[in-house]
C-alpha cells in the first residue's frame, strides 16, 4: 500500500489548481539515485501536499513527458527557467508552450552515459546540476 502522500503525476496535476500558490517542485537525483516530484502549496512551499519518487530514469522520462503535455495544452501551467518548478500562471506566455523539460532530462541521460564511459569530461548543466550531480 503506498503513502497517503504518495501520488501519480496525473494525481498531481490534477491537484495543481486547487489551492493557493501550488507548485511542482522536480529534484533531480545523483547519478543511481532516484528523483522526485512534489506538489507544495504556501509562498514559500511549506506545505506538502503529494510526492511521487521514481524508480527509474525511464520514469522520470516518463513523468515529464506528462508534465510537458501539460504545459503544452493547458492556457496557464508552465515550466520555471530551469525546470525545477511546474506551476501554474495568469500570464503565460507563447514561449512558455515550447520550453519542456524532457528533452532536457534526455540529455542529461546520455550525458551521463557519456561521461561514464569516458567519451566526454565535462556535460551540460540542467535542473541546476551538471549530470553526474543532483540532490
Amino acid at each position: 500500500m503506498r503513502d497517503a502522500k504518495e501520488k501519480t503525476i496525473g494525481e498531481m496535476l490534477s491537484a495543481l489548481p486547487q489551492g493557493e500558490r501550488r507548485f511542482i517542485s522536480f529534484s533531480v537525483g545523483k547519478h543511481g539515485s532516484a528523483d522526485t516530484f512534489t506538489l507544495h502549496e504556501g509562498i514559500w512551499g511549506d506545505r506538502v501536499i503529494a510526492s511521487f519518487t521514481a524508480s527509474s530514469s525511464d520514469q522520470t522520462l516518463a513523468a515529464l513527458h506528462v508534465i510537458d503535455e501539460a504545459v503544452r495544452l493547458d492556457d496557464a501551467t508552465v515550466w520555471t527557467f530551469d525546470f525545477r518548478f511546474c506551476r501554474r500562471t495568469d500570464n503565460k506566455g507563447v514561449n512558455d508552450r515550447d520550453y519542456l523539460a524532457a528533452p532536457v532530462y534526455e540529455r542529461r541521460m546520455i550525458e551521463q552515459e557519456r561521461l561514464l564511459s569516458g567519451e566526454i569530461k565535462h556535460g551540460h548543466k540542467a535542473f541546476g546540476f551538471y549530470p553526474l550531480d543532483g540532490h
